[in-house]
């Protein structure tokens, strides 16, 4: 039975090689025009309507959506913070009409497979702010912070927002949470998915937690972007500085449910960055009963030893304000209000010893900080 799931693996990794390689020649087919970064990245401009989300049958009708210009999550003035921003801005953006599409190679055949396949040789390991009393929750936003960890090969280190659902939302703790529904944004590193260690753009989904379904970016059907401004995969710029708070940077990011509640959507410094179709994706997603803002890390256990990759900037949350990786402006859009509420929330760590996170209250508004730097001795 081993040789026979050895060799299914093996296909699934060649089909998955095939169709990736297939998308990036087609996407390229389909470019208007062609942009590259500072750093080296190559972006298609490709028409909204020919992107990977729209090209099953079912989707051949399909009508995107003007959206609202403020999503309903934010609540903070933004001009007030230094922000992250992407080096492609820095370029010229592209037509209105098309949206840009970062160009990858035929090697990452790891991209478009299940999250959980990508998983199944090491632990996900967080360390969390959530909520989960007094919802159920249409939205969530935050303030993240931009940093660049030190990732092994092999892992990833995410910094994120998140709204999910758990097949067993009465469990004792958040811990026990069988997750099933998710939607996700934010940045990571992640070396085998990117090729490269800068932090990154990154949305995520699944409807069962990533066992057969989901993916990153529009590397599925899933995800349709919207924006011609803001290209998922783009590196972050500039990076927070550690120990220095005349040098922190953040991004806003939000993710909230549509008025006609078909579409839980995402933005990025109040830029619509696009959304999943939930009668396509999640048929019963449209109450979130928790959601969730923090750092995410996958420790493959190197030589048997616990992962040296960084949580955050690699500082433990004690650090505080400033020091520490911090997310911050933290808001809930419970089902019932027309607008943003602040939001105290509740902390989990699956291993306290190798990454933490700790919450404060100033001015009335709430933040945290989380990380770690792991290592062999923290387990």
């Amino acid at each position: 039975m081993r040789h026979t799931l050895t060799v299914l693996a093996c296909v699934l990794v060649v089909l998955a090689c095939e169709v990736v390689e297939a998308r990036r020649l087609q996407m390229h087919k389909f470019a208007v025009k062609t942009i590259k970064s500072e750093d080296g990245d190559i972006f298609d401009c490709v028409d909204v309507y020919k992107q990977p989300s729209l090209e099953t049958l079912s989707s051949k009708n399909h009508t995107i959506p003007i959206f609202r210009s403020h999503p309903p999550t934010s609540n903070h003035d933004s001009t007030k913070e230094l922000q992250v921003q992407q080096r492609w801005q820095r370029s010229i953006s592209c037509p209105q009409g098309t949206i840009p599409i970062r160009r990858s190679h035929a090697k990452d055949y790891g991209k478009s497979l299940p999250t959980s396949q990508l998983q199944r040789n090491g632990n996900v390991e967080r360390a969390l702010a959530y909520a989960s009393y007094d919802g159920p929750f249409h939205g969530a936003g935050g303030r993240i912070q931009g940093w660049q960890p030190e990732v092994q090969p092999n892992e990833y280190s995410m910094s994120y927002v998140t709204v999910m659902t758990a097949s067993n939302p009465a469990a004792p703790s958040f811990g026990e949470l069988d997750t099933t529904d998710f939607v996700r944004a934010g940045w990571m590193v992640n070396p085998n998915f990117f090729r490269d260690n800068l932090s990154r753009l990154f949305v995520q989904w699944s409807n069962d937690n990533g066992e057969t379904t989901g993916c990153f970016n529009l590397d599925c059907d899933g995800f349709v972007q919207t924006s011609s401004k803001i290209p998922l995969g783009a590196s972050l710029y500039p990076i927070s500085v550690y120990n220095n708070t005349e040098e922190q940077y953040s991004m806003q990011v939000d993710i909230y449910l549509d008025a006609s509640l078909s579409k839980w959507c995402v933005s990025v410094q109040e830029e619509e960055l696009g959304y999943w179709p939930i009668d396509k994706l999640f048929p019963q997603f449209i109450n979130a009963p928790f959601v969730t803002w923090g750092g995410e890390v996958l420790n493959t256990w190197p030589g048997g030893q616990h992962t040296t990759t960084q949580m955050g900037n690699g500082h433990f949350a004690e650090e505080g304000r400033g020091v520490a990786a911090m997310n911050f402006n933290l808001s809930i859009l419970r089902a019932y209000d027309n607008g943003p509420s602040a939001y105290l929330p509740s902390l989990f760590q699956d291993r306290p010893a190798c990454y933490d996170t700790e919450y404060f209250v100033v001015d009335h508004e709430y933040f945290f900080t989380f990380g770690g730097p792991g290592g062999p001795t923290c387990s």
